[in-house]
């Protein structure tokens, strides 16, 4: 049975897209590569044309410089899988990032100093997002008493003014907050169920989605790793 809604591979928002997109592609094509590996035959021709697309969707990844947390993480794990056992090729592309990190007492030392890194970083991008969302909503909270006080008082309405633009200064700050915060990976289930406390408390009736990503990538079990991914 499938979602009612399409699971996001990545923010197509991010000043990053383009190196996040060419990794979600990347992995589709993998995984779609490795599908056959049980199959009596494989379609040669179909493989070799994959093979070509994912070293373009290399170039794009190793060309690029990254400007987000998340482009770095991307552009690593490249660097990881480009030359490494097989098993961990199929394990990232087929669950993600957390299936390898499980696996970690198997990989060599570099390759293990290189995961640490990478899941460090996960836990540094959900941090700093979870940090400016609440630092904005106490922003939010404060400049909403500022303006409680200025309607108390009956002053000047420049001074109102003042205080209401303040006030919407920082509504728009809070929702591009909570927008990030909805889009990082949640590193582990405390912070999981962190996101979940503050959409739900928000209100926010499109978070199932991004919920549903970060559920695929703490179990390390990805949903589009298949021969659809392929297409």
């Amino acid at each position: 049975m499938s979602a009612p809604f399409i699971i996001p591979a990545f923010d197509s928002d991010s000043p990053d897209q383009e190196i996040l997109e060419a990794q979600d592609y990347l992995r589709r094509q993998r995984a779609w590569v490795y599908s056959f590996d049980s199959a009596p035959s494989q379609p040669e021709a179909d493989i070799a044309a994959s093979d070509e697309r994912t070293i373009t969707a290399e170039g794009v990844i190793h060309d690029n410089h990254a400007s987000t947390l998340p482009g770095v993480i991307a552009r690593l794990q490249t660097l990881l899988t480009c030359s490494c056992d097989r098993w961990i090729d199929r394990a990232m592309s087929e669950g993600g990032f957390m299936a390898v990190y499980r696996g970690i007492h198997h990989l060599d030392g570099d390759q293990q100093q290189l995961v640490h890194a990478i899941h460090e970083l996960y836990h540094l991008h959900w941090d700093q997002a979870l940090a400016a969302y609440e630092r904005a909503e106490a922003n939010l909270s404060e400049a909403g008493n500022v303006r409680a006080a200025t309607d108390m008082k009956g002053l000047p309405s420049v001074v109102d003014d003042a205080a209401e633009a303040a006030q919407n200064y920082f509504i728009d700050r809070s929702s591009e907050a909570l927008r990030e915060l909805l889009r990082t990976f949640t590193p582990n289930h405390d912070a999981y169920l962190r996101k979940v406390e503050i959409m739900d408390g928000e209100g926010i009736d499109h978070a199932l989605p991004w919920l549903a990503r970060d559920t695929a990538f703490l179990i390390g079990r990805l949903y589009a790793a298949s021969p659809e991914g392929a297409r």
